[in-house]
């Protein structure tokens, strides 16, 4: 129930994002992490409004495997003017470990314009992962 809420509060976030830039004309993709391995939700397009749908279909579960996400996010060939995003609790537990997701990241993705972890964690324990993310990329922090 608390992930349920998590991908909500995300989606919502995303629309919200969307919409205060709606005048620009920029590209927006989306790779999901579930069950240990990553999806592509959306490939980079200006259709917000299919982008939107596509975000809608996200759910949760199983292991996070950021390593094949960030694999996915190579696929998509994006450019140095590619600002990402990633939503985290910060609990990576498949594909190997945080360590071996930032190695990848350094090697393949570090000439992105812009990376923001954003820290989605709840509960009474918090155990800080996003905010070690972050900072092993090289990437701005937000906790929300």
């Amino acid at each position: 129930m608390i992930k349920d809420r998590q991908i909500a509060y995300i989606k919502g976030i995303i629309a919200q994002t969307i919409a205060q830039h709606r005048h620009k004309r920029l590209r927006y993709g989306a790779v999901a992490l579930a069950q240990g391995d990553a999806q592509l939700v959306s490939h980079y397009t200006t259709d917000t409004e299919r982008f939107i749908q596509s975000i809608g279909r996200l759910s949760s579960g199983g292991k996070t495997n950021l390593k094949a996400g960030l694999q996915l996010i190579q696929q998509m060939q994006p450019s140095d003017r590619t600002q990402l995003y990633i939503f985290t609790d910060g609990k990576i537990n498949a594909g190997g470990n945080l360590q071996d997701a930032a190695v990848y990241f350094k090697q393949h993705l570090r000439a992105l314009h812009a990376t923001t972890v954003v820290n989605i964690e709840s509960g009474f324990v918090k155990l800080g992962r996003a905010a070690e993310l972050a900072k092993v990329i090289g990437a701005t922090y937000l906790n929300l």
